[in-house]
């Protein structure tokens, strides 16, 4: 899968770059020849001798430039609001109407939630985006991922029957889909639900776990396939540099610190436990480093130190904003779940407010 998905990438970067560097504007007819041209050669390719190794990737080269050089010319289609978008903004309302005696702090649950920022403060914004914790802001597999396993946790009473198991994998990837298109489908959340809906088939079928990287390509080459122009987004791009550096780097950094004498141990050792949070915050920054300062020119100085913060307090505020809303909902809140999840926002933002002045 690395040897398709990766040269498709690359093409649909560079028809990213083809109107530019070909000097005329999308939607022209010579854009319109050139996705013509590109069709016409990999239909040559293809049937072409198939025992060529080096046919196959330069044929998915060739098919990821014509994806995108073709969806350019497509004229936009007018975006309709799904029934989940309404969902959606209930949600919102839900949360804000919770008696939260600081105003940011139901700001912070939207964001962490729904990904609707609009209700933070400009200066709160900054310091997460100054100390390097603007990922907690945006929606992305963290977040997914988070209440993906609240949900797994809350329909294990059905069991682990073969019929069950595919009940739970119907209702985990209804969950992934619904969720990503009511919180706007952004990019990174797409990814997430590729990844999640991934898991769930493979686990219902009883098939040998693909290795991580697999997974990865698999889910860049069906994203690109059907929203070739997310290349140039800076969301993709990072979320993706973000997953590659856990999946290729991360266990590496983990394997440096020694192995647990046992199992228990293994579970209990703070030390462990602060160096995988350590290698995984530095897995991420290394490859995603450097298309962060090209897109927006600045580069976290104590990101490490933000992460092994703001990840672990995220991971209680995400836990106690699901329970804290639903219960609301519900009309049986205590008072003092309300104040806990409060005082633990606060406690993130404040420590963001320290990073980002240092």
């Amino acid at each position: 899968m690395e040897k398709l998905s990766i040269p498709f990438a690359a093409g649909a970067a560079l028809g990213a770059f083809l109107p530019s560097l070909a000097g005329f504007p999308r939607g022209a007819p010579a854009y319109a020849g050139t996705c013509l041209c590109l069709c016409a050669l990999a239909m040559a390719l293809i049937s072409y001798d198939p025992g060529r190794k080096w046919l196959y990737p330069l044929l998915y080269f060739l098919l990821g430039m014509f994806c995108y050089c073709s969806y350019a010319i497509i004229p936009p289609r007018m975006e309709r609001t799904p029934w989940l978008r309404g969902a959606a903004v209930r949600l919102r309302e839900l949360i804000r109407s919770i008696p939260y005696s600081n105003p940011q702090s139901p700001a912070l649950v939207c964001a962490v939630l729904t990904g609707d920022r609009s209700g933070l403060d400009r200066e709160v914004t900054e310091a997460f985006r100054a100390s390097g914790a603007s990922h907690i802001l945006a929606l992305s597999g963290l977040h997914m991922g988070f209440i993906y396993m609240l949900v797994r946790s809350t329909t294990a009473f059905l069991g682990y029957t073969p019929a069950a198991r595919v009940a739970r994998c119907a209702l985990g990837i209804a969950f992934a889909v619904m969720f990503t298109i009511a919180t706007g489908a952004s990019p990174s959340a797409q990814r997430a639900c590729i990844f999640i809906i991934l898991r769930e088939l493979a686990a219902v079928s009883q098939v040998r776990r693909s290795p991580p990287a697999h997974s990865l390509c698999t889910a860049l080459l069906l994203q690109l396939a059907f929203r070739p122009d997310f290349i140039s987004n800076a969301g993709f791009q990072l979320s993706y540099l973000a997953m590659a550096g856990i999946v290729f780097l991360h266990p590496v950094l983990k394997g440096w610190f020694p192995a647990p004498d046992s199992i228990g141990k293994g579970r209990l050792d703070p030390a462990r436990r602060i160096w995988e949070t350590a290698s995984l915050s530095i897995s991420c920054q290394v490859f995603t480093a450097p298309a962060a300062y090209l897109h927006f020119g600045t580069f976290p100085k104590y990101f490490l130190l933000t992460n092994l913060i703001s990840l672990p307090l995220t991971s209680v505020i995400m836990v106690l904003s699901s329970g804290v809303t639903l219960l609301w909902g519900l009309g049986i809140c205590p008072a003092f779940l309300i104040m806990i999840n409060e005082k633990a926002i606060e406690m993130l933002i404040s420590s963001l407010r320290i990073i980002s002045g240092m």
